[in-house]
Order: structure tokens, then sequence, then C-alpha cells
């Protein structure tokens, strides 16, 4: 069934370690798992029961491309850098001018006030980290965050303060570092 500019089903994964490659991108054959869930799950959704019959449901064609990309609603990708590769954001980015707006805590989602400005990451940095490349970068005083350029909203999340969880004043010694 194909139906031309509507989506006719969306399916929601949670992403695990071992579906990356040693670069943090989702390994090609994942694609193929996942594309056998969504079909089988938008199946069951219409009430179809293919479990009976001789043959099972198939799939005309794949696009990666259609794959890859996200609709224009969904939460920019999270870009997981590792700690060693957040130092490297950091120490690259130590001698940019810090902003600050009242209010705003740079969360991942959120777009930055008109007031900030965002900028391009430098060469340095995206040769140490090529990951960052299509990011631009606010230094915050506390934390730098990286903007999806597409979605203009926080993408990452780099250099914030390490927490438990645990509120700095309620005696829990594992809340003190």
């Amino acid at each position: 069934m194909q139906m031309e500019g509507r989506l006719v089903h969306v399916e929601h994964m949670k992403m695990r370690w071992g579906d990356m490659d040693a670069l943090g991108h989702m390994n090609n054959t994942v694609y193929f798992r996942c594309f056998e869930q969504a079909r089988i799950s938008w199946f069951d959704g219409l009430g179809i029961d293919y479990r009976e019959q001789k043959q099972g449901p198939i799939l005309g064609s794949i696009s990666f491309a259609a794959a890859q990309s996200t609709p224009g609603d969904m939460q920019p990708e999270k870009l997981n850098l590792s700690q060693s590769k957040e130092r490297q954001v950091t120490q690259g980015l130590s001698r940019e001018q810090s902003q600050s707006a009242a209010g705003y805590l740079g969360q991942v989602g959120s777009k930055p006030p008109a007031s900030m400005s965002a900028k391009p990451m430098p060469d340095d940095v995206v040769d140490q980290v090529p990951e960052t490349k299509r990011f631009l970068f606010i230094k915050l005083p506390d934390r730098i965050v990286l903007i999806d350029p597409d979605t203009n909203t926080v993408a990452e999340i780099v250099g914030a303060p390490a927490t438990t969880g645990a509120n700095p004043g309620d005696g829990n010694p594992a809340g003190s570092r």
C-alpha cells in the first residue's frame, strides 16, 4: 500500500549501545531490523493477521534517506559524545566568549533566546571531533550547547556540571563530590 505525502505509521524505537558502530552511527543492518519491527507493528495496528497464511508481509522498497530523516515535529537526535570528546570540545572552545540570558538553562530540545548568537563550530574542534561539524554552538557560563541548525534547538549539552540526582542540601553523601 503506497500513500503519497502522508505517514501511514510511525514507530518509535530506542537505540541500544550495540546498535552503533565505532563512530556512534547506527549500524546499517539495524535499520533493516527496525524496518522489520515497524512493518509488523503497522500490520498489527491495522488488524491484519498474517500468521496463519503461507506468506508473510513484505515491504516493496526501502529508502535509507527516508529512514534516516526525522519529521520536523520530532526531537533532534542527540549526539551522545563520549567524555573524551566532550573534553575536546570544551578545550577547543575554552577561549570563546560566554553568553548568558536570564533564566535560560540550555536544555536539550529547547530553542535559545534570540538574544544569544549561535556560532559555527571552529575548524580545529571539527578536526578533533568530526561529529560536531554540522552543529552550531553557544557557550554558556557553565556549559556549551550544540545547536542543530535545521531546527535551531539544542541537540547536545557539553561540559555541564555532573549531577547525581541528589539535592546538595539533603545530607546524602552520594550527592556530594
